[in-house]
């Protein structure tokens, strides 16, 4: 307060204005706690939908919030594609970036591939 002062005084008008401030802060801060609350209160929600609650108990809460961002992107999706869509973004992004890439080798130039040894050795390039 002391710095926001006129001339260095601290009077009842630059204490009224820091009540005020610290006033504000708080509420916002107690806004941002409530929704954090309604939306651990929902997670618990799409998470409780698991029938079996060993199969929850089970479960690392990391899971579990993974769990739940999942099952309310397929609830809010219209179809598994667009749900797949929508959890794999990335992944799409990549694999289109590398489709493409494949459509611009030369012809005649046999893509490598690699296939497993069934005898249990090392990977092989076919």
């Amino acid at each position: 307060m002391m710095t926001l002062a006129d001339s260095g005084r601290i009077d009842a008008s630059v204490v009224d204005a820091e009540i005020a401030r610290l006033s504000d802060s708080w509420q916002d801060g107690a806004q941002q706690a409530l929704a954090q609350g309604q939306m651990q209160d929902q997670m618990q929600g799409q998470v409780q939908a698991i029938p079996d609650p060993a199969v929850r108990a089970a479960t690392d809460p990391f899971d579990l919030v993974q769990l739940d961002y999942v099952l309310s992107v397929c609830r809010r999706s219209k179809s598994q594609a667009e749900a797949g869509r929508t959890l794999f973004a990335v992944v799409c992004r990549i694999a289109a970036g590398q489709g493409q890439q494949q459509r611009q080798r030369p012809v005649g130039q046999v893509p490598r591939q690699i296939r497993p040894d069934l005898r249990g050795g090392e990977p092989v390039l076919a």
